[in-house]
């Protein structure tokens, strides 16, 4: 039920192009973002409608919903806060190593959704296949995951501070 749900949310959003007001919208307007781009091609260093890779896919849809972030998954390892696998939220980043034997940031991807079971979805730009979603139960990511960031909560808190005058109280 609460799949179900969120899916109708996520439609809502898509047709309706409402702004969020909260965190919960802001999750699902991300991720309504991304869903947009399936089946955009992979296109290496790409961060256009030709194509993105995945950094770039990231980087994009974030922006597109006001929250800023690096544009490598070098650096997106740094972006926002690190918070454990088990409870990641639709928009955290997932960083995840550039092969097996690397333990070094090559690649990133944005979660989509959780699964009644637990299962974590994510969407990403992946050079075979362009923007598609994949999941944490896959042996090929499970292996090269590094850490996961919640970068929409800390966009939140900087977008309230700055809109913080002194002057409200009074």
């Amino acid at each position: 039920m609460k799949q179900i749900s969120l899916f109708l949310l996520i439609f809502l959003f898509y047709f309706n192009g409402n702004t969020p007001v909260n965190e919960v919208e802001l999750r699902e307007q991300v991720v309504v973002s991304a869903a947009k781009m399936l089946g955009t091609p992979y296109r290496r260093g790409g961060k256009s409608e030709n194509g993105y890779d995945c950094s770039g896919f990231v980087q994009y849809v974030l922006n597109q919903n006001n929250i800023k972030i690096s544009r490598s998954s070098c650096t997106q390892v740094f972006d926002g806060v690190e918070v454990p696998l088990e409870t990641v939220r639709p928009g955290d980043v997932l960083i995840f190593s550039g092969s097996k034997k690397s333990k070094h940031p090559g690649h990133a991807a944005l979660v989509h959704h959780v699964d009644q079971n637990g299962v974590i979805y994510f969407i990403h730009s992946a050079s075979g296949t362009g923007i598609t979603i994949d999941n944490m139960n896959m042996e090929y990511y499970k292996k090269r995951f590094i850490k996961a960031r919640d970068v929409i909560s800390m966009a939140l808190i900087e977008q309230e501070t700055s809109n913080y005058s002194p002057d409200q109280g009074k």
